[in-house]
């Protein structure tokens, strides 16, 4: 059988040599392309069904290209046609599709490169090519369809894709390939990128949902920014309600320094953050230092001061009190003096406001849990009976935020 394969390509091979004595000398690309499409299609042929073991007939097709093309005799040694590559059919079984899934003969043909028709160069600094086959690409990703089918076709050989690294675009592959999803900590935020610039909806919702169930107190604010970079809306309000419970332990996270100036805006002015009004003023000093760096600045205080510029408004000195703001606050010449003065008379209640300085609170961190019955912490709490409705009615000394409420709960309700 390999003998009639090896006729066959033959009579192909000399209509291509007959073409190029028709047209003269040919560039070896313009060669090269015409045997891809004229001869390698009855060898590949060939090998897909009797396998890919080595055969004379066959090679002297292949020899007998070359020697063409580099214009040598019949009988010359072969030794100096070793040089130029041709076509060749990968090493692999020719068994490799018994008893697979599509999904396992996909992902076969992606992990060994099998008749693929597109090369990726994908990476920033050391680009990788990647081989992957259009009809995949354009089943799954309607970027690439109108890359390869639209107006604006893509022509060459190659595609470049510098904005995302190779580990990425090979999950991103292997998704599109076989719906298999691998994601951890590291790659999460790159692949949502890379899902979102070519969407690919499932991928996409599959890292919204990974990052909801593995944010902690360590990573939220770098998702939060991620989130605000790709317009995920929904992701951004789950991150920043994470922060905003957590706030004393995200605001020391060093994820909170790398934060750009809207998310900070959004964390430190929300009134319901739960964080001592002190860590919030450390962790804004800290952000400042940050952002003088990555500016380019001296860190002094007068620049952590212009880096924070309206954010230290935010800060609610007065929930800090005047003690602790001449301890930890006024040592330093980040704030203004008239702003130290006017902080310190405010602090004191000899003005009701001061400058932009907000007058509100945070929410305090801690949780205190109230119950009507057996309860002895609260002895003193008017249960209401005899009067219309059956109420509980307590007072506070400083202001306090209802988290929550439970009718006929049990008392171990940890959402509570």
């Amino acid at each position: 059988m390999a003998t009639c394969v090896a006729r066959s390509a033959s009579r192909a091979l000399g209509l291509v040599i007959a073409k190029s004595r028709t047209f003269g000398d040919l560039p070896y690309q313009t060669f090269t392309k015409l045997y891809d499409s004229l001869v390698w299609p009855v060898i590949g042929y060939g090998a897909a069904i009797w396998g890919t073991t080595s055969h004379p007939c066959i090679e002297a097709v292949q020899n007998r290209a070359l020697r063409f093309f580099m214009g040598v005799g019949r009988y010359t040694p072969s030794a100096g046609s070793n040089s130029l590559e041709m076509p060749t059919i990968p090493q692999t079984g020719s068994d490799w599709q018994a008893d697979k899934t599509l999904l396992e003969c996909a992902q076969y043909m992606l992990e060994q490169e099998v008749a693929c028709d597109v090369k990726v160069l994908v990476g920033k600094t050391k680009m990788e090519k990647i081989g992957a086959h259009k009809f995949i690409l354009i089943s799954r990703s309607p970027v690439f369809a109108a890359m390869f089918c639209g107006p604006l076709t893509e022509t060459q050989e190659a595609i470049t894709i510098p904005d995302i690294e190779t580990g990425v675009f090979k999950t991103l592959l292997r998704y599109m390939y076989c719906d298999e999803v691998s994601l951890d900590i590291g790659n999460v935020a790159d692949v949502l990128y890379a899902a979102k610039k070519y969407c690919v909806v499932g991928l996409t919702k599959a890292c919204r949902k990974y990052i909801s169930d593995n944010i902690d107190n360590e990573n939220a604010c770098f998702f939060l920014s991620h989130a605000d970079k790709l317009d995920e809306q929904d992701l951004f309000q789950t991150c920043l309600d994470y922060i905003l419970l957590n706030g004393e332990n995200c605001l020391k996270s060093s994820s909170f320094f790398k934060m750009n100036r809207c998310c900070v805006e959004k964390v430190v002015g929300a009134d319901s953050l739960s964080s001592p009004e002190l860590c919030v003023w450390e962790a804004l000093v800290r952000w400042a230092e940050a952002e003088c760096e990555r500016q380019g600045l001296t860190v002094t205080d007068g620049n952590i001061r212009l880096a924070m510029d309206e954010l230290a408004y935010s800060v609610r000195f007065r929930a800090i009190g005047p003690e602790m703001f001449a301890k930890h606050v006024a040592i330093r010449s980040v704030l203004t003096d008239s702003e130290m003065v006017g902080i310190f008379r405010f602090c004191h209640q000899t003005v009701d406001a001061f400058d932009n300085f907000s007058t509100k609170v945070h929410r305090s961190g801690r949780h205190m849990r109230c119950f009507r019955l057996n309860d002895n912490r609260f002895r003193h709490v008017n249960q209401g009976f005899g009067v219309s409705m059956n109420a509980i009615s307590l007072t506070v000394s400083p202001g306090v935020f209802l988290s929550g409420l439970v009718l006929y709960g049990c008392n171990n309700s940890r959402r509570l």
